[in-house]
């Protein structure tokens, strides 16, 4: 008995307009197992991944509506080309919006200022082009002074975003910061309560960290909890590159809220979720992706243990994807993420393995897709515990664990014919030969961005460097 990997698209009503077969773009679903084909007899590790990869958006008025809040650090440390820079790239962004698009505007240090409370975007062009300028003169009031009172600046800007919560939008924060949170609570795990709280909303926290003064703990968790992205900008140059990044996903996103379940069966067990928070109760596996955005893949993967009696053609899980969703979003055309899941699954099949003598036969048969996403969650995990060690004073250790980290990624990246992996490996070098306390600062940043950005398959902000 064959289980192939099953592959669906699947037309998700997350658009503006009435819902119909050809309008709204449809979003891939793909279920597949590292190992189809496995050693009879031997058992052990398999991994099992679910992608989910929205199609192209072809007409951009059809795109699903944003809710914004930009947040941007005023403090002390921002004065002179910081803050304008700053201002700029927030204004590039404003010029991005689309009719029914909302924005607010906010600007923290000691205490924290609502520069332009939440706006629409205006579907008659006068009124558009008067409400945005409205706004850019707004953003020309921001002037740098005082301390970091970033928790507040984030709760302030949930607190706009609020405003426009409703089904079929993109709720999102975008925060820079180029300091140490200092007014308020400043640690990591305060910040990742408060990104998990604004991830049960259906609120992203992106948080885009500026030179190298700022916390990427604090940042890089305050993102990864609500399921934003995190991105390091090593210059005021970079700047107006990565609020494009970052509202080009936002602006171009497909689905939202998507659950993944996984029941493993005949005595398979479910030994974790890499990458991303998951609820595991004995044999079944919940997981909750993030937005998914036009052409990027987002994917629970999961590693499971597979018994040694397993027979040939034997099942190993059962795998659904559910949508949530209520009863306005179904009429207007618009999903939302709302608790609770939809009456019947997306997709819903089941997954097994061929038992063979060959281990050519299980060679030529792995799934590449799924081992890269593998390895790539390995290594991050992997980059993790190097960084730990750096942290504690170990360096060398940290060393050896970053270079054998690339000899991992590389040795991958030729199996597979993998180019990420190669570009991986070259992170993990570049780690390696920055461990000196003058270039630690600049290198732990860059290896915390790749983290996240791995982990969550978020944007990552390229450099020069890497």
């Amino acid at each position: 008995m064959r289980f192939p990997k099953l592959m669906c698209a699947i037309v998700l009503a997350l658009t503006g307009a009435a819902v119909s077969s050809a309008a709204p773009p449809p979003v891939k679903i793909e279920a597949a197992l590292g190992n189809p084909v496995m050693l009879s007899g031997a058992g052990g590790t398999n991994y099992l991944r679910v992608a989910v990869t929205g199609d192209r958006i072809n007409d951009a008025s059809r795109r699903v509506p944003l809710n914004v809040a930009i947040v941007i650090d005023r403090s002390g440390s921002m004065q002179g080309e910081k803050i304008e820079a700053a201002k700029r790239a927030a204004k590039s962004a404003i010029e991005r919006l689309r009719p029914n698009d909302t924005v607010s505007v906010i600007a923290y240090e000691t205490s924290v200022t609502i520069v332009q409370p939440a706006i629409r975007i205006d579907d008659n062009s006068d009124k558009a082009a008067t409400t945005r300028q409205q706004i850019l003169s707004a953003i020309d009031t921001i002037t740098a002074g005082g301390s970091t009172a970033l928790f507040a600046g984030v709760s302030m800007g949930a607190g706009e975003v609020r405003k426009e919560i409703r089904s079929g939008r993109i709720n999102r924060i975008v925060l820079l910061s180029d300091g140490l949170a200092n007014v308020g609570p400043s640690s990591p795990g305060e910040l990742a309560e408060l990104g998990t709280s604004l991830g049960r909303e259906g609120i992203c926290v992106t948080t885009l960290g500026l030179g190298l003064d700022y916390n990427e703990d604090l940042l890089s968790r305050l993102a990864s909890t609500s399921d934003g992205n995190h991105m390091f900008i090593d210059s005021v140059e970079a700047l107006d590159r990565a609020y494009a990044m970052e509202f080009g996903d936002a602006m171009t996103v497909v689905a939202r809220g998507l659950k993944v379940r996984v029941e493993c069966v005949n005595g398979v067990r479910p030994v974790r979720v890499l990458g991303r928070d998951a609820i595991i109760d004995d044999k079944t596996v919940l997981v909750t992706l993030g937005d998914v955005s036009s052409e990027r893949t987002k994917y629970a993967l999961v590693e499971l243990d597979v018994p040694a009696g397993l027979p040939d053609g034997g099942g190993v899980a059962n795998v659904s994807v559910w949508y949530p969703f209520d009863t306005e979003s179904k009429a207007s055309g618009y999903v939302m993420v709302l608790p609770g899941m939809s009456p019947t699954p997306l997709c819903s099949y089941s997954l097994g393995v061929r038992m063979s003598q060959s281990k050519d036969e299980v060679d030529r048969n792995t799934n590449k897709a799924v081992m890269v996403a593998a390895v790539q969650q390995i290594a991050a995990e992997k980059n993790e515990l190097a960084m730990r060690l750096r942290d504690s004073g170990k360096i060398e250790e940290a060393r050896q664990t970053f270079l054998s980290n690339q000899s991992f990624l590389f040795d991958n990246s030729t199996r597979y014919n993998d180019e990420q992996l190669r570009k991986d490996a070259d992170t993990n070098g570049f780690a390696a030969d920055n461990l000196d306390p003058e270039k630690w600062k600049y290198n732990r940043k860059l290896q915390q961005e790749y983290q996240v950005g791995t982990k969550k398959q978020g944007v990552i902000l390229e450099k020069s460097v890497r």
